[in-house]
């Protein structure tokens, strides 16, 4: 195909535009173009391709969502991009989408209930029909709607209980913070705190239980059992919200009136923020304080002292899961009741020794 045959206009071109350069009908243009399994002779093919180049012809991939009752597309909404955690488990789903030929769009509702309920009506008016969420809002009502299309949703986390016929991708989050305190009282602390975000969210709440039961399991008293809590959760546009409530808590903690030998973060971003604390006040980790978190984030090893967590394992968890999505929406298959889930695991670092 020459130069002569191009056509060079002011306007993009068509799948018509297309279908006529190529001699050719506009639904072969769309069978070739869609990796449909409609049979197409290899010269057809490459006419087809070739003219696409030649006009430099991008598919209107809006107009096909919106026109179609089913493509291979998926939403995927999670709190915030400055937490690593989420970042590993988009690129988990991300992966997983790609290597069955769906494409993901990723948003982020900045922890607002109600920028997430947009989100969810913005990826259902588009009939996307595969929903990966980590919900802010405590309500099911949005998440709900979607299903009552026909639609199918996966969710990693929510402080509401989950339809039957999501897929429920939660963490047992209560095991991780049991895990995390166990392995400081099985190193010797027995004065450990909890520094947490607000316990206005399920998983927090559940770190708060699994803490309070290995507490217990080893006999110290409730009065024994001290939690410092963050006073505010927002996104910061100058720095890492989870970080600096990790500073705010050292804070607290080292103007409690007790002695902490060790302490479990909520999170791996909330024990970098401890722990950059603790030595501003040349407090020694691990050998004034011991510090544990939950995540396992891959910075954690760029830290010094490298960090102690709990591996939730995010990457692997979130192309699993993406997998078992596209598995339903392909079969039509809708199992209520559904787990998918990946038992935590104790990564021991630098940041937590016996004593």
């Amino acid at each position: 195909m020459d130069e002569k045959t191009t056509t060079s206009t002011s306007k993009s071109a068509t799948i018509n535009d297309v279908a006529k350069l190529s001699r050719t009908s506009i639904a072969t243009v769309s069978r070739v173009l869609s990796g449909s399994n409609y049979p197409v002779s290899e010269e057809m093919r490459k006419r087809v391709l070739d003219a696409t180049r030649a006009l430099h012809y991008s598919p209107n991939l809006l107009g096909h969502m919106l026109k179609s009752k089913t493509n291979k597309c998926l939403g995927i909404i999670i709190p915030s991009f400055q937490n690593p955690f989420f970042i590993q488990l988009t690129m988990g789903i991300e992966n997983a989408a790609k290597s069955q030929g769906y494409v993901s769009f990723v948003f982020s509702s900045q922890r607002d209930k109600h920028t997430e309920q947009m989100l969810i009506s913005q990826i259902q008016q588009l009939k996307i029909s595969g929903l990966l969420l980590s919900a802010t809002d405590h309500e099911p009502e949005a998440v709900n709607a979607f299903l009552d299309t026909g639609s199918s949703a996966a969710i990693f986390e929510a402080d509401y209980p989950l339809d039957p016929r999501a897929i429920n991708a939660t963490s047992n989050m209560d095991e991780n913070g049991y895990i995390a305190t166990c392995h400081l009282l099985e190193s010797g602390h027995r004065s450990i705190a909890l520094l947490t975000t607000p316990l206005t969210k399920h998983n927090r709440r559940m770190v708060s239980k699994g803490y309070h039961q290995a507490m217990d399991l080893y006999r110290i008293p409730p009065e024994a059992q001290i939690v410092f809590e963050s006073n505010f959760e927002r996104d910061l546009d100058d720095a890492l919200f989870e970080f600096e409530a990790g500073k705010e808590l050292a804070k607290q903690l080292l103007s409690s009136s007790r002695i902490f030998t060790g302490v479990v973060a909520v999170n791996d971003l909330v024990a970098w923020g401890v722990i950059h604390q603790l030595t501003q006040e040349g407090v020694q980790v691990p050998q004034d304080i011991s510090v544990i978190g939950i995540d396992d984030i891959p910075q954690g090893m760029m830290i010094s002292p490298t960090l102690t967590s709990i591996s939730q394992d995010s990457y692997q968890h979130g192309y699993d899961v993406c997998l078992r999505l596209i598995e339903r929406l392909e079969s039509g298959d809708m199992i209520c009741n559904e787990r998918c889930y990946r038992k935590p695991n104790l990564i021991i670092r630098e940041s937590t020794r016996q004593i």
